[in-house]
């Protein structure tokens, strides 16, 4: 064992084998800084010739089922999949065309099935409730909006010239414009039965799966980029 990536649960996967390929997901963190910080609590190097080759053969399976990019994304990372939109054509629209719209991945993209989606939410006292995708799509009153979203990394090759800098290196159009459609996270909590006081003065009594949340709402309540 190599290198140890303290991940919560998902390093407790590997249990019983090789960690090499739960660390292949997180290619973010193969740096030098990294391997410093982890140089420092190394126990030992084993025999690297004998899994050699199922570890590079496993490596991309997380990566399998990636979707095709536009061939002009400026390209800084395939696996995670981090790419800037092309500068050439970043000025031409208002709104970013949705296909060259730049993508700061940190993990593969997630297979999600839309008819087994479910939205979990924890409501006061541990009442538990879940949504699924076509509740959320056709029971709500659906708002748009128009935002710029950046990369923090954005322009991150420039500040090295400066200072160290850690992480990803990347030129200065990783930033992107675009309407996006979606339920809004007030209406759904009042539909389960919280009520505007609440929700007000007693916002640390509640919680959402932040993660459910983050991860696959984006994916699907938000994911019509209006042009």
């Amino acid at each position: 064992m190599r290198f140890l990536h303290i991940s919560g649960e998902k390093i407790l996967l590997a249990a019983g084998g090789p960690v090499e390929p739960f660390w292949d997901i997180y290619t973010i963190h193969k740096t030098p800084e990294v391997k410093d910080i982890l140089d420092s609590m190394l126990i030992g190097r084993n025999d690297q010739s004998e899994a050699e080759g199922s570890v590079q053969q496993n490596a991309m399976k997380p990566y399998a089922n990636e979707p095709k990019r536009h061939p002009g994304m400026v390209v800084n990372s395939l696996t995670p999949f981090d790419a800037e939109s092309p500068p050439e054509i970043l000025t031409n629209n208002f709104k970013t065309p949705n296909d060259v719209f730049y993508i700061r991945n940190h993990l593969p993209v997630p297979q999600i099935d839309p008819k087994e989606y479910k939205l979990k939410i924890v409501l006061p006292g541990n009442q538990e409730a879940s949504l699924t995708l076509d509740k959320l799509k056709n029971d709500f009153k659906k708002t748009t909006i128009v935002a710029t979203l950046q990369c923090a990394g954005n322009r991150r090759t420039d500040m090295g010239l400066h200072k160290k800098i850690y992480g990803a290196s990347g030129g200065h159009t990783s930033i992107s414009n675009a309407e996006w459609g979606g339920v809004l996270l007030r209406d759904v909590l009042l539909e389960m039965g919280l009520d505007e006081k609440t929700l007000k003065s007693n916002t640390s009594t509640w919680k959402v799966s932040t993660r459910t949340f983050l991860e696959n709402i984006t994916a699907f309540l938000f994911q019509s980029k209006l042009r």
